[in-house]
C-alpha cells in the first residue's frame, strides 16, 4: 500500500497534508493513537519543510509519500517527507528544551517528530531534505 502527496510551500496548504493524512489513516486502519502520532508528526515536517526548507517558495514543492510494509510479524509505515530547498544547516540546532529557549515560539518540530515515532532519519538531497519517518503499527 502506498500513497502520495505534492504541495505548492505555501502554508496554506497544510489542511492538504492533514486531510491526506487524516484519510490514510482511516484507510489503513490505524488506532486513534497512531493516527494521532502520524498527523502531528506528519504535518509537523511539512510545516518545517514549507517554512525552513523551501522557505516559503510557492514554486517549489514539499512531497509526502507514505507507505505500509510487513517486515517479518511487524506491520510497519513508513512517510516520506522531501523538500526542494538548500538543504540542511552545516551546524546542528540548538537544544530547544535549554532554559534560554523555552519560550521560543518554534524549534520543537524535530523533537515532536522524534518523540512520536519510532525512527526519524533526516538526509541531505541534492537539492532539498528528506525526512523519514517510521512507525510501527499495532
Amino acid at each position: 500500500m502506498e500513497r502520495s502527496l505534492s504541495i505548492p510551500s505555501d502554508p496554506a496548504a497544510i489542511d492538504k497534508v492533514e486531510s491526506f493524512l487524516t484519510e490514510l489513516c482511516a484507510e489503513w486502519g490505524l488506532s486513534d493513537d497512531e493516527a494521532g502520532d502520524l498527523i502531528i508528526a506528519g504535518t509537523e515536517a511539512a510545516n518545517n519543510a514549507i517554512l525552513h526548507g523551501n522557505r516559503r517558495c510557492r514554486e517549489l514543492q514539499v512531497r509526502l509519500q507514505a507507505q505500509v510494509r510487513q517486515v517479518g510479524g511487524t506491520r510497519l509505515l513508513e512517510l516520506t517527507v522531501c523538500d526542494e530547498g538548500q538543504g540542511l544547516p552545516d551546524e546542528a540546532p540548538e537544544d530547544p528544551t535549554s532554559p534560554e529557549h523555552l519560550l521560543d515560539i518554534s524549534g520543537r518540530g524535530l523533537l515532536i517528530i522524534r518523540h512520536l515515532m519510532d525512527e526519524v532519519r533526516i538526509e541531505a538531497l541534492e537539492p532539498g531534505t528528506r525526512v523519514v519517518m517510521i512507525k510501527s503499527l499495532a
